[in-house]
């Protein structure tokens, strides 16, 4: 009988490998679940939601589907039924009853429960109350909260995640977008549908972050126009870039036309170049002093507006 694996070996193995293969195999064995806990855990994505359904129970109630994914594999507790699904994979791994008394225990389990290190590269928590249990601290790279309210998870992160690589979030009015989580995060990636108000608006241009992406909207070009007359009154920082997504080319070629005549006075037209292999639509540039100016222009696959500010001597 070849000779067991020392705890070095062992705890190189359990780190290393892949998370949910990690949490069954462990919860199998109660010698792997005493030294298990202190090893850290390493996840891709975590993602937690609550998923509404149209059925009712007897008291009028809707019914509530959990979804956990962990990297590839979706665990959904339904009506007192655990399943698991590998993603892009219509078979169920595995299925077993929970105890109605016994859901939180198995909810934590995967959410972390006793663990010291769980190390996630990207964090999604939409339209959930679900946290993780009181105590687990996630070292994250990416936080996703689409619908929801980051500020519930922010006790489950750990401190040393900040500045984050990404926050993603879906902009309104509910959402405290001065927060400096928010202002301090290297990209912000915002989901929008509609026109803004004056007052939401305006908070887009004050945003410090330097890189900001807006999902698919049907901006208006007054909206666009107010961005940079708000950057060119408070002179926005030089490498400040947004970018605004559109479902086709031809409204970029819209913008930057209207773009144009409302600084028809001050603007410098720029002819259609290739950089890098990227194919940019015609745009102008709008002097802001004599350090910086606003570069305007689109970009093709995927169609998208950028709206950057770039040094006075800079050749675009």
């Amino acid at each position: 009988m070849p000779p067991g694996l020392s705890y070095p070996a062992l705890r190189c193995v359990l780190e290393n490998l892949d998370a949910m293969k990690r949490l069954h195999i462990t919860a199998r064995s109660h010698s792997l679940k005493r030294i298990d806990k202190g090893i850290p855990l390493n996840i891709r994505s975590l993602n937690v939601e609550e998923q509404y359904t149209q059925k009712v129970n007897l008291f009028g109630n809707a019914i509530t589907s959990i979804a956990i994914r962990i990297d590839s594999v979706s665990i959904f507790l339904y009506r007192q039924k655990l399943r698991f699904h590998v993603f892009g994979s219509r078979k169920q791994i595995w299925r077993r009853e929970v105890p109605l008394w016994n859901t939180e225990k198995y909810l934590n389990y995967y959410l972390g429960e006793g663990r010291s290190k769980i190390f996630v590269n990207k964090l999604s928590i939409r339209l959930s109350r679900i946290t993780p249990p009181a105590g687990v601290q996630l070292t994250i790279n990416e936080l996703d909260n689409i619908w929801s309210n980051f500020r519930i998870i922010l006790p489950n992160i750990n401190p040393d995640s900040f500045p984050l690589k990404m926050f993603t979030a879906y902009f309104s009015d509910s959402i405290n977008f001065d927060h400096p989580i928010v202002h301090s995060s290297k990209y912000l990636v915002l989901s929008m549908n509609g026109t803004l108000a004056g007052t939401l608006l305006l908070s887009l241009g004050r945003l410090p972050n330097k890189a900001v992406l807006f999902n698919p909207n049907s901006w208006e070009h007054y909206e666009i126009v107010n961005i940079i007359k708000y950057w060119i009154e408070n002179r926005k920082t030089i490498g400040t870039k947004y970018l605004f997504l559109y479902g086709a080319y031809k409204y970029i070629l819209d913008i930057l036309n209207k773009v144009s005549e409302e600084f028809s006075e001050i603007k410098t037209n720029l002819q259609e170049v290739d950089e890098r292999g990227i194919s940019k639509l015609s745009g102008v540039t709008i002097p802001i002093n004599s350090q910086s100016k606003i570069y305007v222009y689109g970009v093709k696959k995927p169609n998208h507006l950028v709206v950057e500010v770039v040094s006075a001597t800079e050749l675009v």
